[in-house]
């Protein structure tokens, strides 16, 4: 089965849409599934590296500050 978005008429908030529904399709988050080792693992280290002030959070402000030098994907 073939299906066409008319990606030329979409606004980036319904390509965006769009690409979220399609990736819940293709990886579906279920109460039967656990989550990969690896996962945990990378979340216990992120919270050893936050608790001896090697990382800290970032606002929203400045990630979108942070980001808005970057060129943007065409």
């Amino acid at each position: 089965m073939s299906t066409l978005l008319p990606l030329d008429q979409m606004s980036r908030g319904e390509k965006l849409r769009a690409l979220m529904d399609l990736e819940n399709d293709l990886f579906p988050v279920t109460d039967d599934k656990p989550p990969p080792s690896w996962h945990l693992e990378l979340l216990e280290e992120t919270e050893r590296r936050l608790a001896a002030g090697e990382e800290q959070f970032v606002s929203l402000e400045e990630v979108k500050r942070r980001l808005g030098g970057l060129k943007q994907c065409a």
